[in-house]
């Protein structure tokens, strides 16, 4: 969105970006993405208002435009380098991870750093030249900015925040803008500096204004550690083994609840999840009670090579579905339109204890607030062949909104329609473990060919912790189900 005297005066795009560049009317901007388990990064141009290109892909780590002409940085893993690049000509190579880089109107650059994690660094290159301006462990921020001969730029010089500093880009000399502030990144304008960060007020973050004061400012210098390391037995680790371990130990819990009108089902659901993030397992357990039946639903989702996944799903004590399933999931394209909306499709095919076969090629078109997938397929068991199709969409036109509708065959015709309103943000805690977070409605209504099957209406309040169970969302409400109308509760990941 452009901001302007204060406000917000026009929406630009939808475009979501971890860099963002404003030159000449144009606006350039750089996403992540994903394609064959591989990350990296692509560079878009975009005139407001339809006007959308893409110049490179690659891994890239920062960019900016010159002369209407493409620098960017590469990155390269194994040896710790970074080459930075005008066009196709490169021009140096530094021991550096390269977070940030801007372009000077007589073409020299300015760059932020880092190095190891954790050493972080302000540099220039010009005619050649590579020279660090400030280097220490403190630089946190997400870019740097440029004005009238000093860097902007934000850093942890003091515990507990984030504030706005300027260092001369000849002298070296650092100065201090905020005090007290919080901000990823600082930008200097007509004596105002303006900042964004995370927001203890709202969802999301936020842009800070603050008038300019400038102050000389020196910085603490960190002790070098000047003792011996002290001496220590150890063994060997076995990775394989801490690794099976990690994978073992869930990432997040959270307790079940439903009530059907007639029975109450108790669950607990866990993820797990691998150092790498190629491998990840779901395991709910669940008791009806007044039926007295336990049930196990264990699903693995894992990389067996690039571009390919391997699905197997366990199912224990739960009615009609296979004891057990597997299948192959492999990408057949990627189609950017525009830097946050993509046309994917990928191959699937699989097999149950049931002696079914199943295949398909889902299609999808995802956005920042929309996401809309199509899925054909065929399932041949005992000699039958039955189609099977659906449609799914699902909406998020603002941070508290959010509606989803699908319909589809599979054997018989079904159809669902759900959504959630946030009404009102708590921000309120009762003890160091919970905390409420926001309160609001929901809906969902789903029906197999002409019939109602089930829906609810009901309040949803969102509860945070401190202690690994991640978002929780107890529900209480009415519904409508089994042809009866009753009291609807729940307790589940979602609103």
């Amino acid at each position: 969105e452009e901001y302007v005297d204060g406000g917000f005066s026009r929406r630009l795009s939808d475009f979501g970006a971890i860099t963002l560049k404003w030159r000449e009317g144009n606006i350039y901007l750089m996403t992540s993405v994903t394609e064959r388990s591989t990350t990296f990064r692509e560079i878009w141009s975009y005139r407001p208002p339809l006007s959308v290109r893409l110049l490179d892909k690659g891994m890239v780590t920062a960019f900016d435009i010159y002369n209407g002409r493409l620098i960017k940085a590469l990155y390269d893993t194994k040896t710790g380098f970074s080459t930075i690049y005008f066009e196709e000509m490169q021009l140096t190579t530094i021991p550096w991870l390269i977070k940030d880089i801007i372009a000077l109107e007589d073409g020299s650059l300015i760059m932020l750093l880092s190095k190891d994690g954790i050493n972080g660094a302000i540099a220039k290159f010009t005619e050649g030249e590579f020279k660090i301006i400030l280097q220490d462990p403190y630089l946190k921020g997400r870019g740097i900015d440029y004005n009238n001969g000093q860097i902007i730029f934000t850093s942890s010089y003091e515990e507990g925040f984030m504030d706005a500093f300027s260092v001369d880009v000849e002298s070296g000399e650092v100065f201090r803008l905020t005090e007290g502030a919080n901000l990823e990144k600082a930008v200097v304008l007509d004596s105002t500096v303006y900042g964004f960060g995370h927001s203890r007020q709202e969802k999301g973050m936020s842009i800070f204004t603050f008038d300019l004061q400038s102050s000389p400012y020196v910085v603490k210098e960190v002790e070098p550690d000047d003792f011996d390391p002290a001496a220590a037995d150890y063994t060997e680790g076995n990775y394989l083994k801490k690794t099976f371990l990690h994978f073992l130990n869930p990432i997040l819990r959270a307790p079940l609840v439903s009530y059907d009108g007639e029975h109450f089902s108790l669950g607990f659901l866990t993820l797990h999840l691998s150092h790498d993030s190629n491998h990840s397992m779901t395991l709910m357990p669940s008791f009806t009670f007044g039926t007295n039946k336990l049930s196990l639903t264990a699903e693995y989702s894992g990389q067996v090579f690039e571009g390919v996944n391997a699905i197997l799903t366990v199912n224990l004590g739960v009615p009609e579905a296979p004891i057990a399933s597997a299948g192959l999931s492999s990408e057949l394209f990627q189609l950017p339109l525009n830097p946050s909306t993509r046309f994917r499709s990928h191959a699937y095919i699989g097999l149950d204890t049931s002696g079914g076969i199943t295949t398909s090629v889902p299609l999808s078109l995802n956005g920042n607030l929309f996401s809309i997938s199509l899925e054909p397929g065929v399932r041949v068991s005992n000699g039958k062949i039955t189609p099977l199709l659906a449609l799914d969409a699902t909406f998020s036109p603002t941070l508290g909104t959010s509606v989803g509708l699908g319909v589809g065959f599979y054997e018989d015709f079904y159809w669902y329609i759900n959504g959630a309103q946030l009404l009102y943000r708590i921000n309120w805690g009762w003890s160091p473990l919970f905390f409420l977070k926001e309160m609001g409605v929901g809906i969902e209504v789903n029906g197999s060919n002409t019939n109602l099957d089930h829906s609810a209406m009901y309040l949803f309040v969102n509860v945070g912790s401190t202690i690994g169970l991640g978002d929780l969302f107890p529900k209480i409400g009415i519904q409508y189900s089994n042809s009866r109308l009753g009291l609807y509760l729940g307790l589940e990941t979602r609103p």
